[in-house]
């Protein structure tokens, strides 16, 4: 039996938030060695501009670990700086599914 690759392409764009919103973005990676990192970027409504970003090194751990680590900096940052209505884009199905209360973190 021989299988063959499937090639799908799906469009995505960024959307911007509503009125009153900002939107974060975040990301998590780790390298073959174990040192993983994550950042976000955080992004107004109507003018698209960048309020806050950010990028560091969480030391020994998994991709979706520093994505959490990054996403809850962000959030604490937006907090702290007055900001309320945040919408958290994560790309991590884990990460999404425990700040949604589907699984409990491992």
């Amino acid at each position: 039996m021989q299988l063959s690759p499937v090639i799908e392409c799906k469009l995505v764009k960024w959307e911007k938030p509503p009125d009153s919103w900002i939107k974060m973005n975040t990301d998590g990676c780790r390298n073959i060695q174990g040192s993983a990192g994550g950042g976000c970027i955080c992004r107004d409504d109507h003018n698209d501009n960048m309020i806050m970003a950010f990028a560091s090194s969480f030391g020994n751990c998994s991709s979706n670990f520093a994505e959490a680590k990054a996403a809850l900096f962000g959030v604490q940052w937006c907090i702290t700086n007055g900001f309320s209505n945040i919408i958290l884009e994560c790309d991590s199905l884990q990460i999404i599914n425990m700040l949604n209360g589907y699984s409990k973190p491992p």
